[in-house]
């Protein structure tokens, strides 16, 4: 495949995913970011789950859940501690 095929394919990838974004509808964007909020207010943690590239996808959304969602916390001053807790169901159990 030539190089410039490539980078239509990846054009092509991201212009597909940038229409999911936009598609999907507000409440239902508002109503998980309710649950994140209530479940990181009670202390609870957020079990997450994939299968192959999915379980890798479930582990980058752990991540960004626990660092960036530290920081938005921190940003909308709801006070320390409040730092959502993700986990993938499958990562090392031991830890948990």
């Amino acid at each position: 495949m030539h190089r410039l095929d490539y980078i239509s394919e990846i054009r092509e990838y991201l212009d597909s995913v940038s229409r999911a974004v936009y598609e999907l509808e507000d409440e239902k964007i508002e109503a998980i970011a309710s649950m994140i909020l209530e479940t990181t207010a009670n202390g609870r943690t957020i079990l997450l789950a994939g299968n192959g590239g999915s379980f890798c996808t479930a582990l980058h959304l752990a991540t960004d859940l626990e660092k960036c969602g530290a920081a938005t916390v921190f940003d909308l001053g709801l006070g320390r501690g409040l730092v959502p807790r993700a986990r993938v169901l499958g990562e090392n159990p031991g830890t948990w």
